[in-house]
């Protein structure tokens, strides 16, 4: 099992200290390095702890001897510099894919070299969020501890990584949500602050946790590639990035779309859809694809910036990013693993050519909604209503529901209904609405399904997406 601990670094020259945790001390210039030698020391502690070292651009500046325009256009460069500054504050060669290099805000002085970084802080966390899901998801066996170390770096940095924190918690609660399964363990690091004459330092902890709800993550799931910018652009770019990003941006919008289908199958209780692939197939849909192709969509805008030099003054200039759509689409993306998970591990196996075992539902979908505070009364009483019903059915007879209601006197009602009438009555009765669903009986079994018409499926399917209108 994986542990991070994420730190920004702020400077190169932070003094050696004795950091005290639970009574014992450890010398180093980093809590983190000084946590993780904690750890690695207490045999017993399960995870295998890495420290991921958090760079902002604006270190450039304390880099004297190198063309800073050239390493900030170039940051594998950048990064190779930083390497060789954190190993000797560690005292310890370090992994080159252990730094994050982040974007900068702000103005920023050294000597004679001044640089300004013309940015915004949603980039700050959708950027440190993309990066810091790559690498944890790279690594991830399912448990994982994460530990942010605000001890150092400016206040805008430690609080993008705070909040940056909140949406990992909140994306790995949403991939085991339906699954009810461990979620990751997290921590906040810090210090008082370290000042001259004082050489012990008492490291403290505090648990970090965040509530999830099964809500669906965006309202308006039609969006254009675009629409992930927060930046007034002109027409020809508008019309030639959104060309160039169609498509990446048409995976990202299935999949979202597919999250959400999913998402009102269950929320608004009408569990026969998904046994039924005319209405909902969600084989082959990998969220890892769908992150990608976000992850190359923001990166896109990022290639967009601007370096120039005015007045001895090196000024780098970024595009705003839509923040809360892009973590949003992570967030659907990520409840999508869960919804998917949730379909191949309990809806296929009892899924017989479109049809079901009733017993399958009653056993899945009541334990499911209880998991995910949905409502279980009226899908057990629909349930037990048919059942009640289907046993005065032949072995391998099959009938329309409505004519099982009208042979025992339920059915009062024998006029044509409305299409508003019968969207209503659909989502009523746990969808199982009585002129759509055949009843069949084999051995001792009953089965539903949806009858064979092409009207039905795509009636359904419409009701389904658009519950609520």
């Amino acid at each position: 099992m994986r542990g991070y601990i994420f730190q920004v670094v702020g400077r190169f020259d932070y003094p050696q200290v004795d950091f005290v945790i639970e009574g014992e001390e450890h010398s180093s210039s980093l809590s983190s390095k000084a946590v993780k030698d904690f750890y690695v020391k207490c045999q017993e502690e399960r995870y295998n702890y890495k420290i991921i070292f958090l760079v902002p651009e604006s270190l450039v500046v304390k880099l004297d001897g190198f063309d800073h325009l050239s390493l900030l256009r170039d940051r594998v460069k950048f990064k190779a510099q930083v390497k060789e500054r954190i190993d000797e504050l560690v005292g310890e060669p370090i992994n080159l894919e252990d730094i994050v290099v982040l974007q900068s805000v702000g103005k920023y002085k050294e000597k004679d070299f001044s640089i300004a970084f013309e940015n915004h802080a949603d980039n700050l966390v959708s950027y440190m969020l993309l990066e810091l899901s790559k690498i944890i998801d790279e690594n991830n066996d399912g448990n994982i501890k994460l530990i942010g170390d605000i001890s150092t770096g400016h206040n805008i940095y430690t609080t993008a990584l705070m909040d940056t924190l909140r949406i990992l918690i909140i994306r790995f609660k949403l991939r085991r949500l339906i699954q009810a399964q461990p979620f990751p363990n997290a921590q906040l690091i810090f210090i008082p602050p370290i000042i001259p004459g004082v050489k012990k330092y008492e490291v403290n902890f505090y648990k970090y946790d965040v509530r999830v709800f099964f809500d669906f993550p965006l309202k308006d799931v039609n969006f254009s590639a675009i629409n992930f910018l927060d930046t007034k652009v002109t027409e020809g770019c508008k019309k030639n990035w959104g060309m160039e990003l169609n498509e990446k941006n048409t995976v990202i919008k299935k999949m979202v779309n597919d999250a959400k289908f999913a998402f009102n199958i269950l929320k608004y209780n009408t569990p026969l859809a998904f046994f039924d692939k005319r209405i909902i197939n969600l084989e082959g849909e990998n969220p890892s694809d769908g992150f990608e192709c976000l992850s190359f969509l923001l990166k896109y805008f990022e290639d967009k910036r601007k370096l120039s030099i005015e007045n001895s003054l090196l000024k780098e200039e970024y595009l705003k990013v839509n923040r809360s759509l892009a973590v949003n689409v992570m967030l659907s993306l990520d409840l999508l693993s869960s919804l998917r998970k949730f379909w191949e591990e309990k809806i296929l196996p009892s899924n017989e050519n479109s049809k079901v075992d009733i017993t399958a539902i009653q056993k899945v979908f009541p334990e499911t909604y209880q998991t995910l505070g949905l409502n279980k009364r009226f899908l057990l009483r629909d349930l037990g209503e048919i059942k009640e019903l289907s046993y005065k059915l032949l072995k391998g007879e099959e009938k329309n529901l409505k004519e099982l209601f009208t042979e025992n006197q339920k059915e009062k009602v024998h006029l044509e209904k409305k299409i508003s009438e019968q969207k209503r009555n659909f989502f009523a009765h746990s969808g199982f609405l009585r002129e759509l669903v055949q009843v069949s009986k084999e051995k001792d079994r009953i089965f539903l399904r949806y009858n064979e018409k092409e009207e039905t499926i795509k009636m359904i399917k419409s009701w389904i997406e658009s519950p609520e209108k």
